[in-house]
């Protein structure tokens, strides 16, 4: 009668709403396991390209014994142009790494190209808010150091500090509450 009607309408709400929500969890699920396939593809590709660098070092190679860091730096940094355009971020990761390398050996013009090419990558993948995109910032204005472009590095490095201050936690002081 209408009691049976209504426990039935009920009844088929309730299976309609764990159906609903079986489905997103099903979505989630989907979404986290083709996340965690595209990153481990982005780990392997990485460990093969710095495998294939490391391995350009050594000796036996037609390079010759005689092969220096910023030569291994150089052949690296040309052979992953156009390598990694399904891996914008892991091309960043690596040029940046390239960049602070070419910095620490006193190379400002090719850090500069790797810094900036990194910052662009990431800009363009992740959005000009991130963190990843102030580290790269902070990479250009070490290599704008590195050449004594004294005000360009200064703009780069007060891009990084705004963009710190933006992600810092705000305080409402005129809410706080002394505690004596």
């Amino acid at each position: 009668s209408t009691w049976q009607a209504v426990r039935a309408t009920r009844a088929e709400r309730q299976v309609s709403r764990e159906r609903d929500e079986a489905m997103v969890q099903k979505r989630r699920a989907d979404d986290q396991a083709t996340r965690a396939e595209r990153e481990r593809h982005a780990a392997e590709m990485q460990s093969e390209l710095i495998q294939q660098m490391l391995a350009s070092a050594s000796p036996d190679q037609v390079k010759g014994s005689n092969y220096t860091v910023r030569q291994m730096l150089d052949d690296f940094a040309a052979s992953i142009a156009g390598k990694m355009a399904d891996q914008p971020l892991v091309e960043a990761s690596l040029r940046s790494t390239i960049g602070i390398a070419y910095w620490r050996l006193g190379e400002g013009k090719k850090s500069l190209e790797q810094a900036t090419r990194s910052l662009e990558l990431r800009r363009r993948a992740l959005g000009a808010g991130h963190e990843k995109v102030a580290d790269s910032l902070a990479d250009v204005a070490l290599a704008y150091h590195e050449l004594g472009l004294w005000p360009d590095a200064e703009r780069h490095a007060d891009r990084v500090d705004r963009h710190v201050a933006d992600r810092a936690p705000r305080r409402d002081v005129g809410r706080e509450r002394r505690v004596e």
